[in-house]
């Protein structure tokens, strides 16, 4: 890759939105689950929101619920 290449690739990283994490932090706060029980989980998917500017990841709807919520669920049972 050559100089010129590498800062055309730089110029087209834009800054992250910060409007899209508000609003996935919002989304993740709503949710019946004790506040910040993700961890940091939740700081990994506003980031995600920021960088890619949507609060909504598609790709994660299908696998979160078979890694994250499997725990909170087996608790509530219990309780």
């Amino acid at each position: 890759m050559t100089e010129l290449e590498l800062k055309q690739l730089l110029s087209r990283i834009t800054r992250p939105d910060e409007t899209a994490r508000t609003a996935a932090h919002a989304h993740w706060a709503s949710l019946a689950k004790p506040l910040g029980g993700l961890g940091s989980l939740e700081t990994m998917l506003e980031d995600a929101a920021a960088l890619t500017g949507t609060a909504r990841q598609s790709w994660i709807l299908p696998a979160a619920p078979c890694w994250c919520c499997a725990p909170i669920m087996a608790w509530w049972r219990r309780a």
